[in-house]
């Protein structure tokens, strides 16, 4: 079986959830509910061609998630339902630590590079 077809059947069954961001004077906890306004409704709408029923994702930008189920959707502003809120928790439990010398140059830039991901401790 070549690698294509692998590729196919993987994707066939899996479907990814869309994720999108909300300000949050969009999103109404008491409610339940997230309107969806802007430029993302075009893409929801047109360019995903998302219906009533299916799922995504909403970020307020840092203090929650939001499991959504969409509700209703016009050319204005696509409401969506809230299923549930969860603190994202994106840092690994494991920390790196790195011990290094001094290298040339050019490799210091790299190292920089590397060095700035989250989840590295630098002694």
């Amino acid at each position: 079986m070549g690698v294509r077809n692998c590729q196919k059947r993987l994707k066939k069954g899996r479907k990814n959830m869309q994720r999108f961001f909300a300000e949050p004077c969009q999103i109404d906890d008491d409610a339940h509910v997230i309107h969806i306004t802007g430029g993302d409704v075009n893409h929801i709408v047109n360019v995903l061609r998302m219906k009533k029923g299916e799922e995504l994702w909403v970020s307020d930008g840092g203090k929650k998630e939001y499991h959504c189920v969409i509700e209703s959707l016009s050319e204005e502003e696509v409401l969506l339902h809230i299923l549930y809120a969860q603190e994202p928790d994106y840092e690994l439990p494991n920390r790196i630590y790195l011990f290094q010398g001094l290298p040339k140059a050019d490799k210091m830039a790299v190292s920089y590079t590397h060095l700035t991901l989250p989840t590295i401790r630098l002694v």
